[in-house]
C-alpha cells in the first residue's frame, strides 16, 4: 500500500469527519481516526466507539487524543506515517466562540499549529483543511477563493488565522475546503445529525414541525433581502463527503496547493428554508422573530473553481432531498438505534 493511501483524520468522529473516514476505509484506504471524542457524532446515541463494520478492520484505526496534545499527535503520526493528513478537529459554534474566546483561539488555532508540526516531524507533507464560509464575513453573494476576506466573529477568525497559518508552511502542500452550510444525511442513511438540541435553522424547524418544539426562532426580519431574512447556501453532508475524497484524490496526483469554496451555489432565506419544511411535513411552523445575529446576511458560494479543479460538483443538495434524507435519518435512527455501527 503506498504511503498516500493512509490517511489520517483529526476530528474523525466528528458530524462530517466520521462519514469521510468510513467512505475512505470502504474505498480501501488505511483510515486512522484521531479524536478526543470516543463516541461518533454523526450516529447520536452511540456512546462508545465500536468495531467498525467498514471493510477490513487493518483499514480502521482509532486513537483517542486531543489536538492540543502535540506530543500525542506526533506519536500517532510518527507510528502510522500518513501520506495525507485530513484536519477536521475544531470547535464550530460562532455564539459560543465570542463566550470562549481563548478556548477557541486554543483549540482551533494552536491546534491547527500542532497538527503542522506534528507533520513536519513525522514527514507527512499533505494536508486537507476543513474551513468556514464565515471567513467570508457580512456578505458573500458567489465570491471567488481569492476574494478578501472580513471574519466578523472569534470562530471565523480562528479559521482564517489556521488558513494563514497552513499557507506560510512552505514544505506542507495542502487543500482548503470552505464549507458553506453543512445539513443533513449521507444518502446511504448511516451517518446524519440529531434534530434534538439542534441549533441550526432546519432542525430547529423539523423539531417544531414534530412539535418537539413550540416556536422556530428566526433571527432578524429586516436584512436588506427579498424578504428581510438572511439568505444561506445549503450543501448536504453527502455531498460534503463527497468533495472530501475528491480532495484527496486531487492530492494524489500530486496538483498544487489550493483553496476551494463547497457549496450548493443556491441562495435560500430563513423563510423560504421553513416553508419547504412546512411543506414536507404539511403543517406551519409557529415563528418567533428575535433581534439580528453577529452574522453574514448572505452567503452563497461559487463553485466554478470546485467544478474546473476537483471535478465535484453537488448532487443531493436541493433542500427538498436534504430535509426528506434528515427526516429518514432520524426514524432510521429511532428503529435501528442499538443495531447502528460506524
Amino acid at each position: 500500500m503506498g504511503k498516500h493511501n493512509i490517511v489520517l483524520i483529526t476530528g474523525g468522529l466528528g458530524y462530517i469527519g466520521a462519514p469521510t473516514a468510513y467512505a475512505l476505509s470502504r474505498m480501501g484506504f488505511r483510515v486512522v481516526v484521531f479524536d478526543s471524542a470516543r463516541f461518533c457524532q454523526s450516529i447520536p446515541g452511540i456512546k462508545e466507539v465500536p468495531n467498525p463494520g467498514i471493510g477490513k478492520k487493518e483499514n480502521y484505526i482509532f486513537v483517542q487524543g486531543d489536538i492540543r496534545d502535540i506530543s500525542a499527535l506526533t506519536l500517532v503520526m510518527k507510528k502510522y506515517q500518513p501520506g495525507i493528513v485530513i484536519h477536521f478537529a475544531a470547535l464550530t459554534s460562532a455564539t459560543e466562540s465570542e463566550k470562549q474566546k481563548a478556548l477557541y483561539v486554543d483549540t482551533n488555532v494552536r491546534g491547527t499549529k500542532n497538527v503542522l508540526g506534528a507533520m513536519k516531524t513525522s514527514g507527512c507533507n499533505n494536508l486537507i483543511f476543513a474551513s468556514s464560509a464565515s471567513v467570508y464575513g457580512l456578505v458573500n453573494n458567489g465570491l471567488s477563493e481569492d476574494s478578501v476576506v472580513h471574519p466578523m466573529h472569534t470562530y471565523a477568525s480562528t479559521k482564517k488565522e489556521a488558513e494563514q497559518i497552513i499557507q506560510e508552511e512552505a514544505a506542507i502542500r495542502w487543500v482548503i475546503l470552505r464549507y458553506f452550510n453543512v445539513v443533513g444525511a449521507t444518502k446511504d442513511g448511516l451517518f446524519g445529525e440529531p434534530i434534538r438540541k439542534n441549533p441550526k435553522l432546519i432542525p430547529s424547524a423539523l423539531r417544531v414541525g414534530l412539535g418537539l418544539q413550540k416556536k422556530l426562532p428566526i433571527y432578524g426580519n429586516d436584512y436588506p433581502t427579498p424578504d428581510g431574512t438572511a439568505i444561506r447556501d445549503y450543501i448536504s453532508l453527502e455531498d460534503v463527503v463527497r468533495s472530501n475524497i475528491d480532495a484527496v484524490r486531487f492530492m494524489q496526483k500530486d496538483n498544487p496547493s489550493n483553496i476551494f469554496n463547497i457549496g450548493s451555489g443556491v441562495g435560500t432565506s430563513n423563510l423560504e428554508a421553513v416553508h419547504v419544511v412546512e411543506k414536507k411535513l404539511g403543517k406551519k411552523i409557529p415563528i418567533l422573530l428575535k433581534n439580528q445575529r453577529k452574522e453574514a446576511i448572505i452567503s452563497v458560494a461559487n463553485i466554478k473553481k470546485a467544478k474546473k479543479m476537483l471535478g465535484w460538483k453537488p448532487q443531493c443538495s436541493s433542500l427538498p432531498k436534504i430535509i426528506d434524507g434528515l427526516v429518514s435519518f432520524q426514524k432510521n435512527f429511532i428503529n435501528n438505534r442499538n443495531s447502528v455501527r460506524i
